[in-house]
């Protein structure tokens, strides 16, 4: 072998070990350092349940529930990208008992059980001289979406501040905010809805007020799935394009 062959070889292994440090490592995405799915995003237990309630866009509810044990799980997935959220169970007219849902920026969301009359904002239960009556199990923080799961008895006999649900028809309340965590009324957009949990579905939905400043915190970037799609295009174009040099440079050195 002649030393421009030699070099030639030498050349041909380093470029495979170059071509092979480019292609990235499962899950992670281009500019990402960090495996999708970690701890920081996902705390306990936020899988979703066999039953399943869209009610628009950004809310849907999964649920089981036990009516020996008399207890409900639920899990309220939020899709929209750093916002404070919740969902409501009506007490009378224009009163909920609320799940208040915040999230830090850091990845946690705390989980607080609350209360609304009429237009203000959320009340915690505990501020009410009341009780915390709910279980969390775990969530999930991400930029695209935000799930809690939890637990609670669906009569907590506290029958000044929270509400019985029913295992049939309920008439709930959804909530959403950039910018207020307790959700004030003016900052805050809202959706109510009658639901049936025995019979699994929506009976009626109704958006009650859209403030702009939640709306501009909308989806906007491709989901996790589509982002691996692309990168997986990404290598399979590095791989062609490392496999097509090695050819060459192969078939010139022999």
């Amino acid at each position: 072998m002649t030393n421009s062959g030699f070099f030639l070889l030498l050349f041909v292994f380093l470029k495979t070990i170059s071509c092979q440090n480019n292609f990235l490592s499962p899950g992670q995405l281009d500019g990402d350092t960090s495996q999708q799915g970690s701890a920081a995003r996902m705390v306990g237990d936020a899988f979703p349940l066999k039953n399943e309630l869209v009610i628009d866009d950004k809310f849907t509810i999964s649920y089981e529930l036990d009516l020996k044990s008399q207890t409900g799980t639920f899990t309220i997935s939020f899709n929209s990208k750093h916002n404070y959220f919740g969902i409501g169970f009506e007490k009378k007219e224009g009163v909920y008992d609320f799940w208040l849902f915040r999230p830090d920026g850091q990845g946690a969301i705390t989980v607080d059980d609350g209360y609304i009359v009429g237009n203000s904002e959320v009340y915690l239960d505990t501020n009410l001289g009341s009780t915390d009556d709910l279980t969390i199990y775990g969530y999930q923080n991400d930029t695209t979406s935000k799930i809690v799961k939890l637990k609670r008895a669906l009569n907590t006999n506290d029958t000044s501040y929270d509400t019985a649900i029913s295992p049939t028809v309920n008439n709930i309340i959804l909530a959403y905010s950039a910018d207020s965590p307790t959700l004030a009324h003016d900052q805050t957009s809202i959706t109510t809805a009658q639901i049936n949990l025995k019979r699994k579905k929506v009976l009626s939905s109704r958006i009650v007020q859209k403030v702009a400043s939640t709306e501009s915190l909308s989806l906007s970037k491709p989901s996790y799935a589509n982002q691996v799609k692309i990168v997986k295009s990404s290598q399979n174009l590095k791989t062609f394009s490392c496999l097509a040099l090695l050819a060459i440079l192969l078939a010139f050195v022999l």
